[in-house]
């Protein structure tokens, strides 16, 4: 719904790059979804949900069930991750848009595209980088601020003014 959504409102200010980044979006909330159950298999290996630790301990022995618990935790990351990098890539897409476009404030737009760049960029430095876990702090103030700022900036954006925006549209078209 929210990709249908900011497909209509920034369709203006573009339909392919419009199109691009709804599957973009698309795409994230795929990964989520399957992220998710990776959390799910490790809720069940660790008993806290129906079939829990006493038959996996039986059935597989305590470091078999630890190791395939951090496989389970570990593919989670992974897939999360990956997530990320198409929810990025999605932001980037937005901030260009409302650039291009004027739908909202510049900055808006620079913000936007900054924090996607900045999922991408930890993305990349987790997988490229051999020493990112000394430096995990860093890379997470590196998404952390401009996430935040940007995340929050839009979301007051949309509930304030895209209204208004979509409605001047339809009125004036």
């Amino acid at each position: 719904m929210v990709a249908w959504a900011l497909y209509h409102l920034f369709r203006p200010a573009g339909e392919a790059l419009s199109t691009l980044a709804a599957w973009f979006r698309i795409v994230y909330t795929v990964f989520l979804g399957v992220a998710v159950v990776f959390l799910y298999m490790v809720l069940r290996l660790v008993g806290t949900t129906t079939g829990g630790t006493a038959e996996h301990i039986t059935a597989l022995g305590r470091p078999t069930l630890e190791a395939n618990t951090m496989l389970a935790l570990d593919a989670f990351n992974v897939t999360w991750l990956v997530g990320l990098v198409a929810f990025g890539v999605h932001l980037i897409l937005l901030g260009v848009m409302i650039l291009r476009s004027g739908i909202a404030h510049r900055l808006l737009g620079v913000v936007l595209a900054v924090a996607g760049a900045a999922y991408v960029f930890d993305t990349t430095a987790f997988t490229l980088y051999p020493d990112y876990p000394a430096h995990a702090e860093v890379f997470t103030a590196i998404v952390a601020g401009p996430a935040v700022i940007a995340e929050a900036a839009f979301t007051l954006w949309l509930l304030l003014k895209a209204g208004r925006v979509g409605r001047a549209r339809r009125t004036a078209g």
